[in-house]
């Protein structure tokens, strides 16, 4: 300290002076580590009795995440200190946080089935063996396409927000363009815009033609695809929207999850 006290005395400007060699001391307790002891004590939720021993002190959940930074909080299931109007958090997104969590899993899952219907090579489901088509492997592909088709019409119903329901419309009206060429391999569309298919009208239609439809780049199952990936896009917008402060001043995040300035002690 006396090497520290020397560097200082030079600075000899009247009061800033004075509040330095003030601050020393507590320089002197910071350096020894006694301030982080007493901080993860307060933060663990005891803190230390005059004989030494630990107190157990109850701290709040909220309490606890706005001291030590930790800004995660869902506002689909407040705690019941945050469900009060002083502690309510303003989202400018149009969606509910549960909407763009079913938006992302089923374009997610129509992702999925659209690029195995467009494989090529040996991990084509349209791969031929002695120059036939197995339509059953291709039935069930297909069959796994219209599901996640119709559950991303699903949920994209269910939105608010008019990007989301722009993008949807989008993949409506490309398969309202292609309607005709899906009945010929037993994909019909309903009033409601879901996908229905005959398992015999499909298995006896012409395997070239739902090749044609599903396999070729540019074509129907690849412009689904893409489709929801436009779609799941938008619903990402929206939760970033949804990243709000609430009453008590900590960040709510309701749809992706991070611990902003959450450094530790």
């Amino acid at each position: 300290m006396s090497g520290i006290s020397t560097l200082f005395s030079s600075m000899n400007t009247g009061s800033l002076t004075s509040g330095i060699y003030g601050s020393l001391s507590e320089y002197a307790i910071i350096r020894s580590g006694a301030y982080r002891k007493l901080a993860q004590q307060y933060y663990s939720g005891s803190s230390i009795g005059s004989s030494g021993s630990s107190i157990t002190r109850k701290v709040s959940p909220t309490e606890y995440d706005y001291k030590r930074g930790d800004y995660k909080k869902n506002l689909d299931s407040p705690s019941k200190s945050e469900s009060s109007s002083t502690n309510t958090s303003t989202s400018t997104s149009n969606t509910t946080t549960a909407n763009i969590a079913d938006i992302k899993k089923s374009t997610e899952s129509l992702k999925k089935s659209s690029t195995a219907l467009t494989q090529r090579g040996s991990s084509s489901v349209f791969k031929q063996t002695n120059g036939k088509y197995d339509t059953d492997k291709i039935y069930d592909a297909v069959s796994t396409f219209v599901k996640d088709y119709n559950s991303v019409v699903d949920s994209a119903s269910g939105s608010k927000s008019a990007s989301i329901s722009n993008r949807a419309r989008s993949m409506i009206n490309l398969t309202a363009a292609n309607s005709k060429l899906l009945s010929k391999i037993g994909i019909t569309v309903g009033e409601n815009n879901k996908l229905s298919i005959d398992s015999e009208v499909f298995k006896a239609a012409d395997m070239g033609q739902v090749k044609s439809l599903f396999n070729t780049s540019g074509g129907y199952g690849y412009q689904v695809g893409a489709n929801a990936s436009m779609i799941e896009y938008a619903a990402q917008n929206e939760a970033n929207k949804a990243n709000t402060y609430t009453g008590l001043g900590s960040f709510s995040n309701n749809y992706t999850s991070g611990n902003l300035f959450n450094y530790g002690l």
